[in-house]
């Protein structure tokens, strides 16, 4: 396992996603604040609320080895479970999570970390029944005035021994919970105000910020990226035959088969009027293609009571495949797929060629 520097070069600096860290070799100098700075200044940098809290758990679980964890936020009547995960960063339903229920309302009534590490002293049932050797629940505070509320926590448990640890270390995992703390509260504020009110999904800026920060992270460590332009076919047709209230029902239907059909990891906002625009990071062509041509297909079964009949056409180019120097050129090359996908009938499904720009 590698290490980390005290200087990072620029190729692995404040990466979360790919940084291997260990409790062991952050607990060497606690009060390091390079270290700690690092490690925040890594989560301040990701806007995305959703790859900001899958990158918290996967932290989470690789600097303590635990077996799976997930995240917990407080919503005005219940609570909501946007992220869970194994150490293998394997995604699962959270409504499927059994977990000490116990132990995640302590936390949030006390706002103090906890950890178990004997099963004898476990104060839940269920964590017994589960045959779990090792818990930790590290709550998430905002401060509210003169108050300091948890609006939810980070969880993480295993049925193995990940091993000990100490007062010290849990000290250093309550710091980093901390810096997360304020991550995820600012991402949340952003998001706020970078959601359209009718799809609920990114609007355009904000996922074109995103495109850019995918784009510099998948050359630095040369992994693919896909980018998607997906359009409702005859918008304009639909509003003048049958109203915008019907259009605008399109608009929300088509992007609830849209998110039905992509990944946690993947980002999905509203570029303008009936476009849509995806990325998907991590994906090259032929797992791009399989996805997209999936999501035509199932908004093309999909039955609707305002309108007859719904179609998209979607237009992919691929990092580096198609374009391996600006972002913004491939993004214009989906756009020219689209077109492509359009003029020969839309419905489906184009992959850009370089002899579209000829």
């Amino acid at each position: 396992m590698s290490k980390i520097r005290n200087e990072p070069s620029e190729a692995d600096r404040f990466d979360l996603k790919n940084a291997q860290v260990s409790l062991k070799e952050l607990s060497i100098r606690p009060n390091d604040l390079k270290l700690q700075l690092r490690f925040a200044k890594g989560l301040y940098e990701i806007s995305d609320l959703k790859s900001l809290l899958l990158t918290v758990v996967d932290a989470i679980l690789r600097i303590t080895r635990m077996e799976r964890g997930y995240i917990l936020l407080k919503t005005q009547n219940s609570y909501a479970y946007p992220v869970a995960r194994t150490k293998e960063r394997v995604n699962f339903d959270p409504t499927e999570l059994s977990f000490s229920h116990t132990i995640v309302e302590e936390v949030l009534k006390n706002r103090k970390i906890h950890y178990s590490f004997d099963p004898s002293e476990h104060i839940s049932d269920s964590s017994e029944r589960l045959q779990l050797k090792r818990i930790l629940c590290v709550p998430l505070i905002k401060t509210m005035g003169f108050e300091y509320r948890a609006f939810g926590v980070i969880y993480a448990d295993s049925k193995t021994d990940p091993g000990s640890y100490s007062a010290r270390q849990l000290e250093l995992l309550g710091i980093l919970g901390g810096h997360a703390s304020m991550a995820i509260e600012n991402a949340r504020l952003y998001e706020m105000a970078s959601i359209d009110d009718l799809t609920k999904l990114y609007l355009r800026p904000f996922v074109l910020n995103q495109l850019k920060m995918e784009w510099r992270r998948s050359k630095r460590h040369n992994y693919p990226l896909s980018v998607v332009m997906i359009d409702v076919d005859h918008f304009k047709r639909i509003n003048d035959r049958w109203g915008h209230i019907a259009g605008d029902e399109v608009l929300r239907k088509v992007t609830q088969v849209l998110k039905q059909g992509i990944r946690t990891e993947d980002i999905l906002g509203r570029y303008g009027g009936e476009e849509f625009l995806l990325l998907l990071p991590h994906t090259g062509l032929e797992g791009a293609n399989v996805i997209a041509g999936r999501l035509v297909e199932s908004v093309r079964e999909t039955k609707l009571d305002c309108v007859d009949r719904v179609t998209v056409s979607a237009g992919l180019a691929t990092f580096p495949v198609h374009e391996d120097q600006d972002a913004g050129e491939l993004l214009r090359k989906a756009d020219r797929a689209l077109y492509d996908a359009k003029s020969k009938g839309r419905n489906r499904i184009c992959i850009y060629d370089a002899r579209l720009d000829r």
